[in-house]
């Protein structure tokens, strides 16, 4: 869905904790996702991101057209952003 109305939770525990970083396939397939995005690496148990699958194209048309949503949330393109 468009403009951060799709969601998707997942929840993985690391057994010696420390630093990881997220990545999120968009399209495509796993072998060759369209898009990779992934965020910087961060610390914590419990982490939540935002993350930005949207080509800037398509979100330049959005401000274009004034639809009422941002379509990126904020986030850069090809990156998730813990929030």
């Amino acid at each position: 869905m468009i403009g951060g109305l799709s969601k998707a939770d997942y929840s993985f525990t690391l057994n010696k904790g420390g630093e990881y970083q997220v990545h999120v396939g968009c399209g495509g397939t796993p072998k060759k996702w369209a898009v990779n995005a992934k965020s910087s690496y961060v610390k914590g148990t419990k982490n939540n991101f935002k993350c930005n699958d949207i080509h800037p194209a398509l979100a330049a048309a959005g401000k274009i057209l004034r639809w009422k949503v941002d379509l990126t949330q904020g986030v850069a393109y090809k990156t998730c952003k813990k929030i």
